[in-house]
């Protein structure tokens, strides 16, 4: 149908202009000839002092339908990303072997993500064990020092020990002869504390050095402690030899053989290793 206001062909079931949206069927159209031609834009005189504007032909109504169609998808592209952020994890982790994120609703770790290659069993982490402390160099010279300062206090409590027996022996200071040997019984026993108590890993046989040792000194005290009870009935006033004093005598002795034995034992193992140290060779009778 061709258009009263612009001549434009229209449809013909349409009801408004295509092109100037004036509404068709409002006058009489007349047949157009066989081959038509594209109609002419109307010409329009323009006034001296009139716009333009004035005289534009009108726009076409664009339809809305497209525009609701963009604004649907933008608002369906909206609603997506929006879930894709809320699905994801808040505090992702760097790789697989980052370890497990605890979880904000529960006490039990949860991963992060599960890692295809981790073996069942942690490596060992001996990275982060510290490194124990370096253990100072033995010193043979000075293990042999405290061994050798021992054996001279040795020797010293068994002149002790005799000089109180011949003053007993003679019937003479005998509170004084009684306490000296009570004396040398605590000074065994502290010389016996300092030999299993010394370090003697730098000296060649060192636990044999100990072991004979502390047996010499160990009979030496049984023999002191025989001693004693030898010496206290005449500290009482009995000097006679009585035959409780006697068996305490004949104790005293053996237990001295034992330890002259030991002794032996001891200077045997001794004296290769002192020796060469500097120290003064030694026998049984010198300890």
């Amino acid at each position: 149908m061709v258009c009263s206001s612009c001549g434009l062909d229209n449809d013909p079931s349409a009801t408004f202009c295509a092109r100037c949206n004036a509404t068709l069927g409002g006058r009489p159209v007349y047949d157009e000839p066989a081959t038509p031609l594209a109609p002419a834009e109307p010409t329009v005189s323009l006034a001296p002092d009139e716009p333009a504007s004035a005289y534009a032909l009108p726009r076409r109504r664009l339809s809305p339908l497209p525009l609701i169609a963009a604004g649907v998808v933008l608002l369906l592209l909206v609603v997506v990303i929006g879930v894709v952020i809320a699905g994801r994890d808040p505090d992702p982790v760097a790789s697989p072997q980052a370890g497990p994120v605890p979880a904000t609703t529960t006490t039990d770790p949860v991963p992060a993500t599960e890692p295809t290659t981790t073996p069942t069993t942690s490596p060992p982490t001996t990275s982060l064990t510290a490194s124990p402390a370096p253990q100072p160099t033995a010193n043979p010279q000075e293990q042999a020092a405290v061994i050798d300062a021992i054996l001279d206090r040795s020797v010293a409590s068994r002149s002790k020990l005799n000089k109180a027996i011949q003053a007993v022996g003679g019937c003479a200071r005998l509170n004084s002869a009684l306490a000296d040997m009570r004396e040398v019984g605590d000074e065994r026993r502290q010389q016996i504390s300092e030999v299993e108590a010394a370090d003697l890993s730098g000296l060649a046989g060192g636990e044999t050095l100990r072991s004979t040792l502390t047996t010499a000194l160990g009979h030496s005290l049984d023999a002191d402690q025989h001693f004693v009870a030898w010496a206290e009935p005449a500290v009482a006033g009995d000097c006679t030899d009585s035959s409780s004093r006697s068996a305490a005598w004949q104790r005293g002795q053996a237990s001295s053989d034992l330890a002259q034995t030991a002794k032996k034992q001891f200077v045997a193992a001794w004296n290769p290793v002192a020796t060469p140290l500097g120290f003064a060779t030694r026998t049984n009778k010198n300890i």
